[in-house]
């Protein structure tokens, strides 16, 4: 009987675990839908036999404040050189801030082996209003015949360029600047900042009389001499000469003394 009980136990264990396997698994899509770019801004695919290019912004309204993203990208066999359309300053009716040439990567297997460009430009306008982005020349070039070369060119986009002002644009009131803060009057914060600073003067006098006093006083003193004294040493420095054994007794120039 207890054999029977343990058996029938694992049976129905089993079902339940079978059972809720199969509900988790049926709950689970077959693939989740992620949000692109082709929601968001547009997006234009063109194909030329093996040659693909994918054309696609971000947005498709934006403000002044904000930049445009443009992606080119260039799908086409590993024989296949790309080259992307180069501009300089401006693209269209936009400015043109950046431009991004990513690393190309490989996609697929065997004979369906592909190579894929991508392409950034970093798009800014300046006014409000419809700007365009014009048509956008992709060259693909063949590897083995440089002189085969075929182009993929895309349509014109508009893209709506909103101001920061609102529907109304420049109607809307601009509110004239606030005046000047005055700092909270306090008189006997502003006394003491002033006895302070005198104090701080009257320190910094101090302190410099003092250095004054105490330099002065580790100076040598001179020595006045009186004038005998004074004739004494020049009569010194006269025998030292020794002008007479020198034969002259009456030359007596400034430099000998």
């Amino acid at each position: 009987m207890k054999q029977k009980i343990q058996i029938i136990f694992a049976a129905v264990f089993t079902i339940v675990c079978i059972s809720s396997t199969l509900v988790l698994f049926g709950c689970i899509p077959d693939s989740v839908p992620k949000a692109g770019t082709d929601e968001q801004g547009f997006s234009q695919s063109y194909v030329q036999g093996q040659l693909t290019l994918d054309q696609r912004t971000d947005k498709k309204e934006i403000t002044i404040a904000e930049q445009l993203e443009l992606v080119l990208e260039a799908s086409a066999p590993e024989n296949i050189e790309i080259e992307f359309p180069a501009y300089s300053a401006s693209l269209g009716d936009f400015t043109l801030t950046d431009v991004k040439n990513h690393p190309a990567r490989m996609t697929g297997t065997g004979d369906n082996v592909r190579v894929i460009h991508v392409a950034t430009y970093l798009l800014e306008p300046y006014l409000p209003g419809t700007y365009s982005i014009p048509a956008m020349t992709v060259t693909y070039l063949d590897g083995n015949n440089a002189a085969d070369s075929t182009q993929l060119i895309t349509e014109e986009i508009q893209v709506t360029v909103k101001s920061l002002l609102g529907q109304n644009g420049g109607s809307e009131e601009i509110k004239d600047i606030r005046g000047p803060l005055s700092l909270p009057e306090n008189i006997a914060l502003q006394i003491l900042l002033i006895a302070i600073l005198l104090l701080l003067i009257l320190l910094g006098i101090a302190g410099f009389l003092y250095w004054q006093k105490i330099s002065s006083k580790n100076k040598p003193l001179e020595v006045q001499l009186r004038p005998e004294e004074i004739a004494l040493q020049e009569l010194k420095k006269l025998l030292a000469a020794n002008l007479l054994a020198r034969g002259r007794g009456k030359a007596f120039p400034p430099e000998d003394f």
